[in-house]
């Protein structure tokens, strides 16, 4: 699969794999955001790389990207979200790791990295490492919680296309406190 992101996206995701594949960090985590959405081959504008991990691999990774530090990584939240989160800026691009992202509101969906997850990404391999990109049913899940309806607009449509599995959303589904706003959300869509 083509890796459809900017020359200095594509040099600070080598990077953070290079000093990933240094520091011995695992690949349970996953490229999600903006980023995905290229990578599944959305249109959408983004500057920035958002990694989604656990929390321990959260730590391990800011240990990593130490020398590109902005604010490292700590467990820290506010009104939409908490996880352990770090900032980092490689080469002008802004990379941000979130382990065991929580989004809160009137809603609460744990945005965990489990082997559910894991199994649903598509894989993009980059200097003999396998990179693990967001399905986009979980960015559906998401992005509709967090109201970017624009973004969904466009999932929607490749999920059109593609095919949706709605197996794999209800089961996620299950795991948020109030459905309601979500399930409204779609009824536009599907």
């Amino acid at each position: 699969m083509k890796v459809n992101i900017s020359d200095m996206q594509f040099s600070a995701l080598r990077k953070i794999i290079k000093l990933f594949k240094e520091n011995n960090i695992s690949n349970k985590w996953i490229i999600s955001g903006g980023i995905a959405h290229k990578i599944h081959g959305l249109d959408i504008e983004t500057i920035d790389i958002d990694i989604l991990t656990i929390t321990s691999l959260a730590f391990e990774m800011g240990q990593a990207l130490k020398g590109y530090s902005v604010n490292d990584v700590s467990v820290c939240g506010n009104e939409k979200f908490h996880s352990a989160f770090g900032q980092f800026e490689i080469d002008g691009v802004p990379v941000e790791v979130a382990g065991d992202l929580v989004i809160k509101g009137n809603f609460t969906y744990p945005l965990s990295i489990t082997q559910q997850v894991l199994k649903k990404c598509i894989q993009v391999t980059v200097d003999d490492y396998n990179i693990n990109i967001e399905p986009l049913e979980e960015s559906l899940i998401a992005d509709s919680l967090l109201g970017r309806q624009k973004r969904v607009s466009k999932i929607v449509d490749k999920l059109k296309e593609e095919g949706v599995d709605w197996s794999y959303i209800n089961d996620r589904l299950s795991q948020v406190e109030e459905t309601g706003s979500f399930k409204e959300v779609l009824n536009g869509y599907f």
